[in-house]
């Protein structure tokens, strides 16, 4: 089944109730082609602060192989704490389940009306008015503390791999995944794309590339930025190369990253492998890329 484009599509949603920062139930009905559509579809979902252009507020949600049937679909979105009691509008892409074709862009944006949010909710009620116990240099409470937020003393180091099997090329040129990773599948130069998601505030400390290269050509990895004021225009944050390295089971360091906190609310993160010279094979391939980057807040 193939989506040509986004006037083939019809969509139509209910929420369960007013959205807040919790994860909420969308339910939405598809139109492939004029026709209610049946089968598995990948979705992306992507919360912006004004029905046109706007910035991106939260990090995006991808939904793989939800099923439709007879054009109703249904899943669970968390977008974290995005609702301040502002609107907020809905971006949904859409393609086949079977396919790593790019997504197709559902228009108009889907407007989702926020609760307000209480005035206190940064401060645990239940600490207000409780048993504490003092020693030097100590302070603890015995029990149950909730809060909206908590922070870490240090900030946490966390990891992320990105698989070689969510890259998609981005042009016409074919690309080829296997268990090995991904490669451009005809040869001459050719750039494949994967989207990052790192927890919005947390910084970028290291990447780490695991790739193949047994070839004359050279594979170029970068984790990088778009602007939403000026989006299709990627700048570096940290990469690595293997030129000057050869082998079937490679592992190189990037350099050390700039611009490195993420704030999605004016970006928009990505991981790229470029050459000017595929092979057309797997003699160069990458396998996954390992982003390290610290956070100050729990999770």
């Amino acid at each position: 089944m193939r989506i040509t484009g986004v006037g083939a599509i019809v969509l139509m949603c209910m929420m369960t109730g007013l959205v807040q920062a919790e994860p909420f139930t969308y339910q939405g009905q598809l139109k492939d082609g004029g026709v209610l559509a049946s089968g598995m579809y990948d979705f992306s979902f992507f919360l912006h602060d004004t029905e046109v252009a706007g910035s991106v507020i939260a990090p995006g949600v991808f939904i793989d192989d939800l099923e439709v049937v007879d054009g109703v679909f249904s899943t669970e979105l968390d977008f974290g704490d995005a609702f301040n009691g502002d609107d907020r509008w809905l971006r949904i892409g859409v393609r086949p389940g079977a396919q790593l074709a790019l997504y197709t862009t559902l228009n108009p944006r889907t407007a989702i009306n926020s609760t307000p949010k209480a005035l206190h909710a940064n401060v645990a009620d239940v600490a207000l008015n409780v048993p504490w116990m003092v020693a030097p240099g100590i302070i603890t409470y015995t029990g149950e503390v909730f809060a909206d937020r908590y922070v870490y003393n240090i900030p946490k180091t966390q990891v992320i791999s990105v698989s070689g099997r969510t890259f998609v090329s981005g042009s016409d040129n074919p690309f080829r995944v296997t268990n090995g990773g991904v490669y451009q599948a005809s040869a001459g130069p050719g750039t494949l794309f994967a989207p990052l998601h790192i927890p919005n505030g947390a910084l970028i400390t290291s990447i780490t590339v695991y790739c193949s290269d047994t070839a004359l050509g050279t594979m170029n990895v970068s984790v990088s930025y778009e602007s939403n004021i000026n989006p299709g225009f990627l700048i570096p944050m940290s990469q690595a190369s293997t030129l000057g390295s050869n082998g079937a089971n490679l592992v190189i360091s990037g350099n050390s990253p700039t611009n490195a906190t993420i704030h999605y609310a004016s970006r928009n993160y990505f991981v790229s492998v470029a050459s000017s010279n595929w092979p057309g094979g797997s003699s160069l391939q990458l396998g996954s890329v390992v982003v390290e980057y610290t956070i100050d807040e729990v999770d």
